[in-house]
């Protein structure tokens, strides 16, 4: 009977370790899994296309700017990587201290302005590669939080930690305006990686956008610390997203407080996304608290979701329930059914990823909610493609050319500009190949991120 006892509690104290060491296994493997379909980039693709008869639009590039080897702007709170004293670059290590800098990409091997050009008309013969050439950190911002005090029972910044952060505040917007004097658009492009990604990945892929929609505005490479290593290198990242969203907020505040700047355009793919609408819900319900419009005053004028990694629940909370989505003129989501990435995260995580959102898991209460969001699509990517279907952002021609016609024109889906085909209400379906256009494939990616 002893022994029997023994025997039985053993293996209750047993069974629930065994689940968690199984838990812990399973994580693992997603984690490698989703390391395996987000290898660094190393090259950039930026496909684009135009109607027939149309040409790559270089008059519309301000003088300044037509250069093969342009300055991107860059904001990071990754920790800066030095060597011989000298700045390198940035890990995935995070900083508490945000920075803002600028680096130079090259846009392949080409002698100057006209040829590059030329080769950004040709169709589907040649293909080139961005490299990201230096960096050069101009504002270095105290760390946050900035020292405070306790005045009357409540914390209060220093008022010297207060005059030395707003300085470096306003030495950002100085050099902001600099690069916005060169643009003939008083715009700002904001790309946001996702997962995995090294600080290279956001830049070239960000001056991929920029240069296809015809260099309009500022391009902006907002790199938060991702890029992990180890098994659990998809959960650090996670949470690395959620340190970050602070910084992005005080990007967006000081971006917004630019009298001269008109508009702001934010990409995001995957985890992305999250530090995005994280950092908006935040500064709408701001905004909104002090009795201010956000759509005004942020500026925000589109914000582009690409095969994002966020719940669905969480979304409608969000963009919905939030008001997130009244913040923005117009919101585009893209999303891919077959999406393997996102398959293998919803498996473990609470509820469906709004990244494999199909029309066939609607509810009639899901559709009356979409359509109450009149500025939101939803936008059904046909024939995504890529080993797992999470990099269509990159790999699939249509998608990058219909973001490139959002951030040029500013138009909604179903007209001349974007002719993609309503499913129903404000959810769409982006066809393979735009009718009467033609496809120009320019810069290929190794990585399925």
């Amino acid at each position: 009977m002893a022994v029997g006892i023994t025997v039985e509690t053993g293996l209750r104290s047993a069974i629930p370790s065994c689940i968690r060491y199984l838990r812990q296994a399973v994580w693992l493997c997603l984690g490698l899994v989703l390391m395996a379909c987000a290898q660094p980039i190393r090259l950039a693709e930026a496909p684009t296309l135009f109607r027939l008869g149309m040409t790559y639009p270089a008059q519309d590039v301000a003088p300044a700017l037509r250069t093969v080897d342009p300055w991107i702007l860059y904001v990071t709170d990754r920790a800066p990587e030095l060597r011989d004293g000298k700045l390198r670059g940035y890990g995935y290590e995070r900083s508490s201290s945000m920075a803002y800098g600028k680096a130079q990409v090259r846009f392949g091997d080409f002698d100057g302005w006209p040829e590059l050009v030329a080769h950004s008309e040709m169709a589907d013969r040649h293909r080139q590669t961005l490299t990201t050439e230096s960096f050069e950190e101009l504002v270095r911002f105290p760390e946050t939080p900035v020292a405070s005090m306790t005045v009357n029972g409540k914390t209060v910044v220093q008022p010297a930690a207060e005059r030395a952060y707003q300085a470096d505040i306003a030495a950002f917007q100085r050099l902001f305006r600099d690069q916005l004097r060169q643009s003939s658009r008083k715009e700002a492009i904001i790309f946001i990686h996702g997962f995995n990604s090294e600080i290279e990945d956001g830049l070239t892929t960000t001056a991929s956008l920029w240069h296809y929609a015809g260099r309009i505005g500022v391009p902006v490479s907002y790199s938060w610390p991702a890029g992990n290593k180890g098994l659990t290198a998809y959960f650090k990242d996670r949470e690395s997203g959620e340190f970050s969203t602070f910084h992005l907020k005080e990007l967006l505040r000081a971006l917004a407080a630019i009298p001269e700047l008109k508009a702001i355009h934010i990409v995001a793919h995957s985890r992305g996304a999250d530090v995005a609408t994280t950092a908006l819900r935040e500064l709408a319900i701001f905004e909104k608290g002090a009795g201010r419009d956000p759509r005004r005053t942020l500026k925000i004028a589109t914000l582009i979701l690409a095969a994002p990694d966020l719940d669905f629940g969480v979304v409608q909370q969000r963009l919905g329930a939030e008001g997130t989505a009244a913040a923005v003129g117009q919101v585009n989501v893209y999303l891919n059914p077959n999406d393997g990435a996102l398959g293998l995260a919803q498996t473990l995580l609470t509820g469906t990823r709004i990244g494999r959102l199909s029309p066939e898991i609607l509810t009639e209460a899901d559709w009356q909610r979409f359509e109450s969001l009149g500025n939101v699509n939803f936008i059904d990517v046909e024939d995504a493609g890529g080993r797992l279907g999470h990099a269509y952002f990159r790999d699939n021609p249509a998608v990058l050319s219909d973001v490139i016609l959002t951030l040029r024109t500013g138009a909604a889906p179903g007209g001349a500009e974007r002719p993609l085909d309503r499913v129903r209400g404000n959810y769409w379906r982006l066809h393979r190949n735009y009718p009467g256009m033609r496809i120009i494939p320019v810069h290929r990616t190794n990585s399925d991120r």
